[in-house]
């Protein structure tokens, strides 16, 4: 049975993690860093949102961010972007 939907507000501030399957690293080499922080820049900057804070972990990534509507989910679009990045590159 699938989970109820949370209820966000409108104006929030988040603590997003991102983990890697069985905690497996999900960066690699010193390049996988500087490519999930320019992805993650371009999207900040064409959402919108205050980040307060990030860190990116070999194997997963902490990100603070003030999300200011419903449309702006940052973390969400950077996440859709990098796995496919991590799968062509390491795993075909």
């Amino acid at each position: 049975m699938p989970r109820i939907a949370r209820i966000v507000p409108e104006r929030a501030i988040f603590h997003i993690l991102t983990r890697g399957n069985n905690k497996q690293v999900i960066f690699h080499e010193d390049k996988d860093y500087q490519t999930y922080k320019a992805l993650f820049i371009k999207y900040k900057r064409q959402y919108g949102c205050l980040v307060y804070h990030y860190t990116l972990i070999p194997n997963h990534v902490h990100l603070v961010v003030d999300k200011r509507s419903e449309e702006r989910r940052v973390g969400t679009v950077c996440r859709s972007r990098w796995s496919p990045y991590l799968l062509t590159t390491y795993f075909s």
